[in-house]
């Protein structure tokens, strides 16, 4: 771990982020393969969050990456598809307050077979990106979505 740490002394900002986050992700990994089926809140908690706050967490730009799971401000009176939160969200302050939302993601298992659920996460996404850009004069920043999955072996 000291040597990835002091490699980020030698690269570029993004590049010492990125080994960061890695070297975050490998402090966090169980020493032997776990036997038991980890579920979705774990795979975010342990495996997925120190690679995306070490991405997309910037307090000094004043962004924050945040895992959410409460309504949308912005849909607060509605319960359809579009109130639910997903699973994270960057988000630019505005002073003390949460501004405006910067981007979004949404985590499944890659074992996950409720295809219904994945398409209804990917329709909120959708939809949660369009409301954003909408509410906010801000640009957005666009990051390409890729399925990629964390496997033993």
């Amino acid at each position: 771990m000291i040597q990835v740490y002091s490699l980020c002394k030698t690269v570029n900002p993004n590049e010492a982020k990125f080994l960061k986050s890695i070297a975050k992700l490998i402090e966090k990994l169980p020493n032997q393969a776990l036997m038991d089926t980890i579920k979705e809140t774990e795979h975010c908690q342990r495996y997925v969050e120190p690679i995306l706050s070490g991405l997309f967490d910037d307090p000094e730009k004043e962004v924050l990456f945040r895992w959410t799971s409460v309504l949308n401000e912005e849909y607060n009176q509605d319960s359809s598809i579009s109130s639910a939160r997903p699973d994270s969200v960057m988000t630019r302050m505005d002073g003390l307050f949460f501004g405006f939302s910067l981007g979004f993601a949404e985590i499944k298992h890659t074992t996950s077979t409720f295809k219904y659920l994945v398409s209804k996460d990917l329709i909120r996404l959708g939809v949660s990106h369009h409301t954003s850009c909408w509410f906010s004069n801000d640009s957005i920043p666009h990051y390409s979505a890729r399925r990629w999955s964390l496997r033993d072996g």
